[in-house]
């Protein structure tokens, strides 16, 4: 009877860590997840890249849909095609 009741809690203490374990992991990677997502222009400019090469304006068109976008006269944000169009210059930014 004490031996199975020894099992039993050990088994329980195997599951427990096995789930906190997960947990953490899921934690972790969630907040990878996030800080790439909102900081990826951050990122972008501190990267080694090609002279000449726009990456705000390329990390801001991948990311439109995601960052804030403020109420400007002649600029309207596409959330479907992620295009930023200025209606006064009749120029965009898209992701082609």
């Amino acid at each position: 009877m004490e031996i199975e009741k020894e099992r039993e809690d050990d088994n329980a203490k195997k599951k427990y860590f096995r789930d906190v374990g997960l947990l953490i992991v899921l934690c972790m990677s969630l907040y990878t997840y996030c800080n790439l997502k909102f900081n990826s222009v951050y990122y972008a400019q501190h990267i080694p890249h090609k002279e000449g090469t726009e990456t705000d304006l390329v990390m801001l068109v991948k990311n439109v849909g995601w960052i804030y976008t403020p109420k400007i006269d002649n600029i309207i944000y596409d959330d479907g095609t992620n295009d930023i169009i200025n209606t006064k210059s009749k120029s965009f930014l898209t992701k082609s």
